[in-house]
């Protein structure tokens, strides 16, 4: 059964694993560069969030990255906006605030900026669903979801989701148990 609420895209729900939302220690142990959890509370809205790989996102000691920044930040060159800070040596990702970049970049640019001296090392531009564009789908993925949820439950609960298809918005509905009846069936269409 399949029930359509409007302004409404689909019902997300995900397994959240024991150990997902846990913290990160300052030694690289994998996954690397896990997202930080959030706190949310059922009724919660955020944007749907874009995570780009690159260059950024590797090990300080990846072969063909020496040289390269070891505290990164990718930022929009539009608005300023953080958008996710990595440190290369500790492989994790770091927080970070707005900023205030130099104008003239193209309409979409996402900039990889050195966090210690504030330059420019890399940039790249997103369409208007914040996916690269053509010319940097070799260079840059992305991958498209809402930030990890903190906290730890039972394995097999179950976080609840739903996504405005006219904001763009994810809007956190709570937990279900692990147990949820044969009969349940949830379809995804995003």
């Amino acid at each position: 059964m399949r029930t359509r609420l409007p302004g409404v895209a689909a019902l997300l729900a995900v397994v959240i694993l024991p150990g997902c939302s846990s913290e990160l220690t300052a030694a690289p142990v994998p996954p690397y560069f896990q997202p930080l959890p959030v706190t949310v509370e059922p009724g919660s809205a955020f944007p749907l969030r874009t995570a780009y790989s690159g260059w950024w996102d590797t090990l300080a000691f990846a072969p063909g990255t020496a040289g390269l920044p070891l505290r990164v930040g990718l930022v929009q060159a539009d608005n300023g906006q953080f958008l996710a800070g990595y440190d290369r040596r500790a492989g994790r990702q770091i927080p970070g605030e707005d900023r205030n970049p130099d104008r003239g970049w193209p309409s979409g640019a996402i900039l990889a900026v050195d966090l210690s001296t504030g330059g420019v090392w890399d940039w790249f531009t997103v369409s208007d669903d914040g996916l690269p564009t053509p010319d940097f789908k070799d260079r840059v993925t992305a991958e498209q979801g809402y930030p990890p949820i903190a906290g730890s439950l039972d394995p097999g609960t179950f976080h609840t989701f739903l996504r405005d298809e006219d904001t763009g918005e994810v809007i956190y509905l709570g937990t279900a148990p692990g147990d949820l009846p044969d009969s349940t069936n949830i379809e995804l269409d995003w």
